[in-house]
């Protein structure tokens, strides 16, 4: 008030006529900065989100117009983004179904507006890479953690991770040191079970093994209390299967989390044949709560994202098969707009952890082991020549050097052949592939709506986020356009492009 007293006739910047734009104008200042920015924005963005291409254009119209009509150009193209498919695909799953499943939306019937359950204290089993991501989710939320592993040291080398990504914040200026302090003094390590004693929840983060999860399992639950949820975050093993071995199997549920979990926002909320109600909008709250997005999937092998994620590269081991270059593979695969290419992907998951998958889908009886899928037989011949990942410095790309490079060798043992295939052929096999296999989870009722196919696919593995993901790519394409193009390449490349029959009834997914 004081201000406009005193400055009855303020006049701003860009309406004086003196005025220049800081820098200078667009031609000639400018001109090389802009073609920068521009070719770093198709870089990044691949030409996919019209959104980019529609501010730089405010901008290099902008700058050489007058303020008002300069206003009415962006006015223009901000209702042009408004209006494109890829706004209204990303504001529905990114805005609106994010916030459906934070709010509880997926919580079983009768229980979506239930008070929320408050975890006060965590025990966490196992302190390797994806226990240590559990505890600073957990302790970084305000609630203490009792991180266990079989030795002290171990469990310290767990804390360490907290303690690591917490100094990084202080450093930054985005934390005090008082503050880093504290949060570490939450987190309680320990070898000992009576410790998990006064936990109000548990989640199991041990290796991917059976007899180990069901071992835990029983020695935790001879110390907790019997209202103690018992969470498992298994990537793949059936919920069910691992609540055998529980003696209070409506408490015990699956809560599978992504690596790294300090970055990937996703949980996967399993629910097992007994778990009850309660246990599931129980586990809905915790997830909520250290500020991650819930979303419930049915008991199966691998889940959803996993699912997904094993077709996709199902289909890339047979495009490598039939002759496709891996260069032209992650090009392509880029190309569409996924944030990191399929095989540097593998590399960073670490190509023995992706073996050991594939090894638990032997034992269940989901692979032959007489007769491995291609992308099986890539991993396991990499491995054997010692090449296991970005951690090890070697896997599907060199990192000696930088930036990293596609190992070579790779030509040499899997040759390009005359595949006849087009570019656009390749990625339609890909990702329509991933959207048919979506089309049958919902169809089998792995996942109960096309809100959390997207946000599954979305914040678990980065699926081509103009589209909305996994569910919205079918609308995206237009529905008709996708069934009749899987049409086409079930007849020319198998039934993995069979599209299921309640698809074909629906003019749209959503």
């Amino acid at each position: 008030k004081e201000f406009i007293a005193n400055n009855p006739s303020v006049v701003m910047p860009w309406d004086d006529k003196k005025y220049r734009i800081p820098g200078g104008a667009l031609i000639p200042n400018n001109v090389p900065f802009m073609l920068g920015v521009a070719g770093n924005s198709i870089k990044n963005t691949h030409n996919k989100m019209p959104n980019v291409r529609n501010y730089l254009a405010v901008v290099a119209h902008g700058m050489q117009l007058p303020i008002d009509r300069a206003i009415e150009v962006e006015a223009r193209f901000f209702a042009n983004t408004l209006q494109s498919k890829e706004a209204k695909a990303m504001m529905r799953s990114i805005f609106i179904n994010r916030q459906n499943a934070v709010k509880g939306k997926y919580k079983p019937a009768g229980l979506e507006n239930s008070a929320k359950v408050e975890f006060k204290k965590v025990g966490v089993l196992g302190a390797g890479m994806m226990g240590a991501g559990i505890a600073y989710a957990s302790v970084t939320s305000g609630i203490e953690v009792v991180l266990k592993d079989v030795s002290i040291e171990a469990a310290e080398k767990g804390k360490d991770y907290t303690k690591n990504l917490l100094a990084v914040r202080v450093s930054k200026g985005k934390m005090t040191q008082e503050k880093m302090d504290e949060t570490l003094s939450k987190i309680k390590t320990t070898a000992d079970y009576a410790d998990l004693k006064d936990c109000d929840l548990i989640i199991e983060a041990v290796f991917e093994n059976i007899q180990l999860k069901s071992e835990v399992t029983k020695l935790t639950e001879a110390q907790i209390s019997t209202s103690t949820v018992f969470a498992s975050n298994t990537s793949s093993i059936p919920i069910t299967k691992l609540a055998e071995a529980s003696v209070r199997d409506d408490k015990f549920i699956g809560i599978h989390f992504f690596s790294p979990v300090d970055k990937m926002m996703l949980v996967e909320v399993i629910p097992g044949e007994k778990t009850s109600k309660e246990t599931i909008a129980a586990a809905i709250d915790y997830v909520a709560k250290i500020k991650k997005i819930p979303i419930v999937v049915k008991d199966s092998y691998s889940f959803y994202v996993n699912r997904v994620f094993a077709v996709l590269f199902e289909e890339l081991g047979k495009l490598v098969d039939e002759g496709v270059s891996f260069v032209l593979i992650e090009n392509l695969w880029k190309n569409m707009g996924m944030p990191v290419g399929a095989f540097a992907l593998a590399d960073e998951l670490y190509l023995p952890l992706i073996q050991k998958l594939g090894q638990t889908a032997i034992d269940l009886g989901f692979i032959d082991k007489n007769n491995l899928p291609a992308w099986n037989v890539i991993i396991n011949k990499l491995i054997e020549l010692g090449r296991l990942g970005k951690k090890d410095g070697k896997g599907f790309y060199d990192y000696s050097s930088s930036p990293k490079r596609m190992w070579t060798g790779l030509k040499d043992l899997f040759p390009e052949k005359d595949h006849g295939m087009s570019n656009e052929t390749i990625q339609k096999r890909i990702f329509h592939r991933a959207a048919v296999e979506t089309a049958r989870c919902l169809e089998e009722g792995i996942v109960g709506t096309p809100d959390e196919c997207d946000l599954g696919s979305l914040f678990g593995m980065g699926f081509l986020p103009y589209t909305g993901g996994a569910a919205g790519y079918m609308d995206y394409i237009g529905l008709e356009k996708f069934i009749s193009e899987c049409d086409e390449l079930t007849t020319k490349y198998g039934n993995g492009f069979k599209i299921p029959d309640t698809l074909r009834s629906k003019k749209s997914i959503y």
